[in-house]
């Protein structure tokens, strides 16, 4: 769940290639996916992120937030599923 408290603040993640992470990332398009199994890996998209627009990034974390990773949604979601099986 720390990848929220990011988005919240408005600060890109870099997140390995986990499935759940990286269709997060992807869809938000609020930071990067790197190969995180060895520190090679993290250490090579290093480079890649000085290139990056920061701004663009941190917006897009931060509306992801807004419209989509925040508890105001997530309960909506949590009292459908209960009212089915109540």
């Amino acid at each position: 769940n720390k990848i929220f408290d990011y988005f919240a603040l408005g600060k890109p993640v870099v997140v390995s290639k986990a499935k759940p992470l990286a269709r997060i990332i992807n869809s938000s398009d609020a930071g990067f996916v790197a190969d995180c199994e060895s520190p090679e890996g993290v250490f090579n998209i290093l480079p890649d992120l000085k290139f990056k627009n920061y701004n663009y990034y941190s917006k897009s974390a931060y509306n992801a937030f807004l419209n989509h990773y925040n508890w105001e949604n997530d309960s909506k979601h949590l009292i459908e599923f209960v009212e089915k099986y109540i």
